[in-house]
């Protein structure tokens, strides 16, 4: 059992859902998405790849044919890629706090 943290220690930290705060300020976290494109882009990449994985992986033990399994592998990721970019960036907009009027 871990030791709860006082609030004052906590102050200013990053909350992690693994233990204690993070020792990174909030100060210094980007305060927009457009601050980590190339995170971004990684982000992306590495969920087509394991999404391809995974859809070549299902596509053949319901077909049985690497052919057909590769096709579907190659275009279903691609959409659903595309797809979640497009999700990110509207739950990215919708939560955005409001700029100041004036």
């Amino acid at each position: 059992m871990t030791t709860p943290i006082p609030p004052k220690a906590v102050e200013g930290l990053i909350a992690t859902p693994f233990g204690p705060p993070a020792e990174q300020p909030l100060e210094k976290r980007p305060q927009s998405k457009r601050a980590w494109p190339m995170r971004d882009l990684a982000k992306t990449s590495t969920y087509a790849v394991m999404h391809f994985c995974v859809a070549v992986s299902v596509a053949y033990v319901l077909t049985w044919d690497i052919r057909i399994a590769l096709g579907i592998g190659l275009v279903e990721p691609l959409v659903q890629t595309a797809a979640y970019a497009v999700h990110e960036r509207g739950w990215a907009r919708w939560s955005a706090p409001a700029s100041p009027v004036g």
